[in-house]
């Protein structure tokens, strides 16, 4: 004999009490404006390029998924600069130093949707997924032996600590960290022979995590890695 859906629903309900809530009726698109300001530039004699853009970004409605449900949680404010940078010094042919740089502020400045659990962050937090400063750096240096171009290839890059998730219950940290790879090789005109350390401090860098579904998930940067690349063009 099938059960009432309606004796079930009643069950449910008396069984869970407190724990039942209803979901909000519906949810509006999230509005975002964005202002930047930016330039790109050709300077010291065209040897150094650099691009860069200030932006500030104000989000209302900010939309969130918990479960099945989802809800304009909060409004928020992001501000920061972007900047990227190759130069090539006249002074030291076969040099090559690039990078780039992320810096970063965010900041929730008003709850819009009342929690039964409490469970969303605070006015003044900063938003998830959000470090406030990234960036890399790499040289590198050619030289000419004969028929071959041998080079030299340091890189670094890093990211400050930032928070997952955007409920209170999953909104763990992850640590800020820094990697370092070195690269030395030989170019031919018909190959290139590369040895490489990747993670040369051998770091546990956190690289990306998530919590949705607990407990908290991280992905980590793969441990030192040594090894030799070969290739050939036909």
């Amino acid at each position: 004999m099938a059960a009432d859906p309606a004796n079930l629903a009643g069950a449910a309900r008396a069984a869970c009490g407190d724990l039942i809530w209803s979901a909000p009726h519906n949810v509006v698109s999230d509005e975002v404006d964005t202002y930047e300001l930016g330039w790109k530039a050709d300077l010291l004699d065209d040897t150094l390029r650099f691009n860069g853009v200030f932006y500030r970004t104000d989000i209302k409605d900010l939309q969130n998924s918990a479960a099945i449900v989802a809800n304009n949680v909060l409004d928020a404010e992001v501000s920061g600069f972007k900047g990227d940078f190759l130069w090539r010094p006249s002074a030291l042919q076969g040099l090559t130093v690039d990078g780039g740089v992320n810096l970063l502020k965010t900041e929730i400045i008003q709850v819009n949707w009342a929690d039964p659990q409490d469970d969303t962050p605070p006015v003044g937090d900063p938003l998830p997924y959000a470090p406030e400063h990234q960036g890399n750096i790499r040289a590198r240096y050619e030289w000419r032996n004969g028929d071959v171009t041998n080079f030299i290839m340091p890189q670094l890059t890093w990211s400050a600590e930032y928070f997952v998730d955007m409920t209170n219950a999953n909104r763990y940290e992850l640590e800020g960290w820094e990697l370092i790879n070195f690269t030395t090789g030989v170019v031919a005109d018909e190959w290139v022979l590369e040895f490489y350390i990747n993670n040369v401090a051998d770091q546990a860098a956190q690289l990306a995590g998530e919590a949705i579904y607990e407990p908290l998930r991280v992905v980590y940067a793969q441990p030192r890695t040594i090894g030799v690349r070969f290739a050939y063009d036909f």
